[in-house]
């Protein structure tokens, strides 16, 4: 069976995104995670302090007023 996936907000000063899949820590670097696909091959690499949780409710609802936004700009 695979794992279900998880939600996460990633919010860095460059960028924000959200992340669905897994978080694994970094034994070898304190303060990184691993962002890691569904079936846990990792992805991206950055601090801990900038992944936050999410619901599947919370990023829908990103993904909402993103696509809102990206269609008010090209009016």
């Amino acid at each position: 069976m695979k794992p279900t996936p998880h939600y996460f907000l990633v919010e860095t000063p460059e960028v924000t995104f959200t992340f669905i899949g897994s978080v694994q820590h970094d034994p070898l670097a304190p303060g990184l995670v691993w962002l890691c696909a569904p079936g846990g091959r990792p992805l991206l690499q950055c601090p801990e302090k900038y992944v936050s949780e999410s619901t599947p409710e919370q990023t829908a609802q990103r993904i909402m007023a993103d696509r809102r936004a990206s269609r008010a700009w090209r009016n």
